[in-house]
């Protein structure tokens, strides 16, 4: 299946290796916007920080291998009004969903999620990853929760009863 990505997913998926594998075992591939790509890869390619660069060459080096795929976006009525109250890469990648048909945006922000809900998309929260390849028999219960622990090491923000109800959604 495939999924379309804002930015902050592709982040933790190019800072936790786990995770990335079962992005890959879990999507066919993930599609984003060129500004995501930008914003990512581009600009993070341009940073002095030693982690945001190499966090950059994975993500392209997963679009040179064709897991990750950019996408032009076509004009979009929703896109300027979209970019008001959220941010270029976020309403890129409701836009480009929208465009492509694709109903799984991997999302992380809550405003984000509200208006993906509200356009009929199903927003994917990084985290979730682990538990749906736990429910699919593709990870044991152990790993899922290692994932879990390191996306908050990596200052994934989980409060403390999302943190609960992922643990207990591994049940």
């Amino acid at each position: 299946m495939t999924a379309v990505s804002n930015s902050s997913p592709l982040i933790f998926l190019s800072k936790i290796d786990d995770l990335m594998e079962l992005a890959k075992e879990i999507h066919k591939n993930i599609l984003i916007s060129e500004e995501v790509y930008k914003e990512v890869v581009e600009i993070g390619l341009l940073s002095e920080k030693p982690s945001i660069k190499n966090n950059a060459l994975k993500i392209k080096q997963l679009a040179s291998s064709g897991f990750i795929k950019t996408i032009k976006l076509k004009p979009h009525r929703l896109k300027h009004s979209l970019s008001e109250r959220l941010g270029i890469g976020e309403a890129s990648a409701i836009c480009l969903a929208l465009q492509e048909n694709i109903k799984e945006v991997l999302i992380d922000e809550k405003a984000v999620t509200v208006v993906a809900k509200e356009l009929g998309l199903k927003p994917l929260p990084i985290s979730s990853l682990p538990i749906i390849a736990f429910k699919n028999g593709m990870i044991k219960k152990e790993a899922a929760e290692r994932i879990i622990d390191k996306l908050v090491l990596e200052h994934y923000y989980l409060n403390a009863s999302d943190y609960k109800l992922l643990i207990r959604l591994l049940e």
